[in-house]
């Protein structure tokens, strides 16, 4: 079954994406071709930005997205307040839980020791989760300013794909060992100007399917109105708040 949370994907397509196409490649490549049509337009917005905030991520996606998804910068509180995303036993924060969830990791990436903990940081903002798709590329872009700005960047092209993937899942399902951490810390390096960075990310084999990870097979997860839903997400949730308070102790 497709992702669909609008109920019409048979009328409007993926998301209710502007040509209402319900091919996955199609919508896979249409809509990585829109991100990189607009990838150097969000990377100068961010760079001329004072503060990196949660409103960044939003307009990220806006410029990113916007000539495909008509909803492109509306977080998951606009678009599907009454639903619990997850993918497979990975749950995502809710939609009234995502400014804070993901101002946790903005708020470590205020600190002097982000360079050690910037897969703690890229945890935060994968559990937020803000969007109905888009997220790993916009999160990408965020993250890489926030570590310009702190005077380090990370060499994605010299990952793997599928072990960047498996860290990432460690780190959501189980955030207090801090897997994300290790497995970045190899692949940190000086600085990148923000021209280089554009054209790593142009470059970047399976920038898409990093994204994937977090898009393509997540489903509905359960209704806010349903107890059991809630308790299970209250459940899941439980282990980043206990990280969280690590964290700022």
């Amino acid at each position: 079954m497709p992702f669909d949370p609008f109920g019409d994907f048979e009328t409007c397509g993926y998301l209710r994406n502007t040509q209402a196409l319900t091919d996955p490649e199609s919508v896979k490549k249409l809509e990585h071709a829109a991100f990189l049509a607009n990838l150097d337009d969000a990377i100068d917005m961010l760079r001329t930005r004072e503060v990196i905030d949660y409103e960044s991520f939003l307009e990220v996606h806006r410029i990113l997205f916007h000539d495909f998804y008509p909803w492109a910068g509306q977080d998951r509180t606009a678009t599907a307040p009454h639903l619990y995303i997850s993918k497979g036993v990975t749950h995502f924060a809710h939609g009234s839980d995502i400014r804070e969830v993901v101002g946790w990791g903005l708020t470590f990436a205020a600190k002097e020791n982000f360079r050690e903990n910037c897969g703690t940081v890229m945890g935060r903002f994968a559990c937020g989760h803000p969007f109905l798709d888009g997220n790993g590329r916009t999160i990408m872009l965020v993250f890489g300013e926030l570590c310009y700005r702190a005077g380090f960047s990370i060499a994605w092209e010299k990952t793997e794909k599928i072990d960047y993937l498996n860290a990432l899942t460690q780190e959501l399902n189980s955030p207090m060992p801090g897997s994300l951490n290790t497995y970045l810390t190899p692949f940190i390096t000086e600085r990148l100007p923000h021209e280089i960075y554009s054209k790593t990310l142009n470059e970047l084999s399976g920038l898409s399917g990093m994204e994937r990870f977090i898009d393509e097979g997540q489903e509905v997860a359960g209704y806010t109105s349903d107890p059991e839903a809630a308790e299970a997400y209250k459940t899941y949730m439980a282990a980043h708040y206990l990280a969280r308070n690590r964290d700022e102790d």
